[in-house]
């Protein structure tokens, strides 16, 4: 009895590694396949209005609205509820703006 108790143990653990194996195998050598997402963005982006030399980021969460406004001539400011930030560059005689929500 005990032997046969032993040998299936083994039996199993072979299987185990078989399983692992195949596992592994197959992920690390896929050249190709799809992922699919299903939800929905249940929150926007923040909007942007560029007036005269200012530019005002509104961000609207759980129905409440907060904005911040950069200068053109600043580099930096916080999105509205700690969204992120956003960024000015001078590129020539044009300014580049970057938005980075975390």
């Amino acid at each position: 009895m005990f032997m046969k108790i032993n040998t299936e143990c083994e039996a199993m653990k072979k299987l185990t590694y078989v399983f692992v194996l195949m596992a592994l195998s197959s992920s690390s050598f896929a050249t190709g396949g799809q992922i699919t997402f299903r939800g929905a963005i249940v929150e926007t982006g923040c909007d942007t209005l560029i007036v005269h030399s200012q530019i005002k980021q509104s961000c609207t969460r759980g129905g409440k609205t907060e904005a911040a406004t950069l200068g053109l001539n600043d580099s930096q400011q916080s999105l509205p509820f700690k969204l992120g930030t956003m960024q000015l560059k001078k590129v020539g005689n044009y300014r580049m703006m970057t938005v980075n929500y975390y």
